[in-house]
């Protein structure tokens, strides 16, 4: 009787064969890593951005505007839980904070930092015919909207691209996320690139520092959306609130 039949390890009787079964084990093995880390992932704003893209996409595709409409708002402001939530009070005026910024480049964001504060200061005779401390909250957002930029994607702003440009860019997404910048908003974008001393928008700037910034991606011929009440001055918030209670 031959007696040297491999041992059954238990993994023929589901069809597998030692190989099969190893790898079975290994992904068995590794299995509550991942599950621990699920609740991080599913909370991280890129993941949490690319469920509020999928839902506004469904909810256009109804063609129902008491369906597509709070989804865009909800878009702009993050979710419906903010948008429920939203109030009118003015951002603080409020320093550039480099908490959670790698250290390498802090250097950087102080100059872009000094960019937007030049920038911005040029512009406040036109911010202030539109609100009082426009200006003061159209800074705080920049500013937060760069240190955003660096705790998502730091990579993007290492590099030989210049503060003046950066600034620009910066200030071009929360002015068109706040619908300050552009045809029938306060400013021209002409005002925007004199005031940061750039000849255009570097649009491919702008886009890099959107996706690092993890922003929502608007429907074609929406509001720009910056995805967080903490971006949004109280008058885009205004206005927001009474499109919701319309």
């Amino acid at each position: 009787e031959d007696d040297g039949a491999d041992e059954d390890d238990g993994w023929g009787d589901v069809g597998l064969d030692e190989t099969g079964g190893e790898v079975v084990e290994g992904a068995v093995a590794v299995l509550p890593e991942v599950l621990g880390a699920l609740p991080g992932r599913w909370a991280s704003r890129p993941m949490a951005v690319a469920r509020l893209d999928a839902g506004t996409e469904v909810a256009l595709a109804t063609g129902d505007p008491d369906i597509f409409v709070p989804a865009l708002l909800a878009q702009r402001v993050g979710s419906v839980e903010e948008l429920t939530a939203l109030d009118p009070e003015p951002l603080p005026a409020e320093p550039l904070v480099l908490d959670g910024v790698p250290d390498d480049l802090h250097v950087t964001l102080t100059q872009v930092g000094a960019a937007l504060d030049a920038g911005v200061a040029t512009l406040r005779p036109d911010l202030a015919g539109v609100g009082d401390r426009l200006d003061e909250e159209f800074l705080t957002a920049c500013r937060r909207l760069l240190v955003q930029v660096a705790q998502g994607d730091p990579d993007v702003l290492r590099g030989r691209a210049g503060a003046a440009g950066t600034a620009a860019a910066v200030a071009w997404l929360v002015g068109k996320g706040n619908d300050l910048v552009g045809a029938g908003s306060p400013l021209r974008v002409k005002q925007l690139t004199d005031a940061f001393g750039v000849r255009a928008i570097p649009s491919a700037r702008a886009q890099r520092l959107a996706e690092a910034a993890a922003l929502p991606h608007a429907p074609e011929g929406e509001t720009l959306a910056l995805g967080s009440p903490r971006l949004l001055v109280s008058a885009a918030r205004r206005a927001i609130i009474g499109t919701v209670r319309a």
